[in-house]
């Protein structure tokens, strides 16, 4: 071999070492860079992740900051109610109203001495006077249809339903506002009642607990049950007629205070009729 032929063939095997070290040293570092690109991308999904958490905090507290303000200005314009921690939206309350915690109440109007406990919901409903509601009672639900429309999902009767994000309509072919529900006065709702909405509870009524209420409660009648069934009345026909006529619940505090020990005993009870 002549050394021409044998320089060249050696310029070419250091040329293949060279291309070779090359190529190793290309692969890592171009693992290195993938790996740089990943952890980038890993650090930009997390920047945007911490981005929405905080815009969802901030809301939250805007939310909170608001929620805080409405209180504060429903103490305050109403001197005598008693309001824990409660969301309030469209709320009108009479005198000596309690509002426990962790209620919520939108289009709501509360009469006096009414109150509501802990947990609970209440939409688009008027509650007239000496009710007692009890905790974790949902009144007012949104309606769904149940005959003619094919489904009962949002998307195929509303195209403004919060609980849709998408829709197929661009009419609202359904009325899917929540009814108002009446309940009249001295009503006690036990624990877990659920009032779908579009009720009328008569005075006096008494509501056991965890009972689905789909009708109207005709005035002092016990119901319970899923769906709820009157069980008894609280008093004889002339003694509910008495105390109807009264409308004890309208008087004064100091006539209450006068007549106090009558409403001890429904056979003491003379409606305020002095003898």
């Amino acid at each position: 071999m002549s050394n021409a032929l044998f320089i060249f063939f050696r310029r070419l095997r250091s040329l293949r070492q060279r291309l070779k070290i090359a190529f190793h040293i290309f692969l890592k570092r171009g693992a290195e860079l993938l790996h740089l690109l990943e952890v980038e991308r890993q650090r930009g999904t997390e920047r945007q992740y911490l981005a929405e958490i905080l815009h969802q905090h901030q809301e939250v507290a805007v939310t909170r900051q608001h929620e805080a303000d409405v209180l504060r200005r429903a103490s305050e314009n109403n001197p005598t109610c008693r309001i824990f921690s409660a969301a309030l939206y469209d709320v009108v309350l009479g005198k000596h109203v309690a509002i426990h915690a962790g209620t919520v109440l939108s289009k709501v109007n509360i009469a006096d001495f009414s109150f509501i406990a802990r947990e609970s919901t209440v939409r688009n409903a008027d509650i007239g006077k000496y009710c007692s509601i009890g905790p974790s009672v949902q009144i007012g639900l949104d309606p769904h249809p149940t005959r003619v429309i094919v489904s009962t999902h949002p998307a195929f009767y509303s195209n403004d339903n919060l609980g849709c994000v998408t829709t197929f309509r661009e009419n609202k072919i359904f009325d899917d506002s929540v009814p108002k529900t009446v309940l009249a006065n001295d009503i006690w709702i036990g624990t877990n009642v659920i009032i779908p909405g579009g009720i009328h509870i008569g005075t006096g009524a008494i509501i056991a607990a965890g009972s689905v209420v789909v009708k109207d409660v005709p005035p002092y009648a016990v119901v319970g049950g899923n769906p709820a069934k009157i069980i008894r009345y609280r008093f004889s026909e002339k003694q509910i007629k008495q105390l109807i006529e009264s409308e004890w619940w309208d008087w004064p505090i100091e006539k209450i205070r006068q007549h106090i020990e009558e409403f001890s005993d429904i056979e003491k009870f003379r409606g305020g009729v002095t003898s």
